[in-house]
């Protein structure tokens, strides 16, 4: 996590937040969104992320290696 990004308590993240958050692009937080790796919800127009779903995925890729 970027020193100046904090979550600040939040339980959900938008798309760009959830990329500067995993040190990726939004673009790839969408692709895994659309492929169904990463839970999404819709609030208005908004899609958020879980915290909890984003280290999920995070975990889970440290202990399979990451590799795809």
């Amino acid at each position: 996590m970027a020193p100046q990004d904090t979550l600040d308590g939040r339980l959900a993240v938008s798309v760009p937040r959830a990329g500067r958050l995993a040190d990726v692009s939004a673009r790839l937080i969408r692709k895994l969104v659309m492929e169904g790796r990463l839970p999404s919800c819709r609030v208005g127009r908004r899609r958020l992320i879980l915290v909890a779903d984003l280290q999920r995925l995070l975990e889970a890729g440290r202990q399979t290696g990451g590799a795809e």
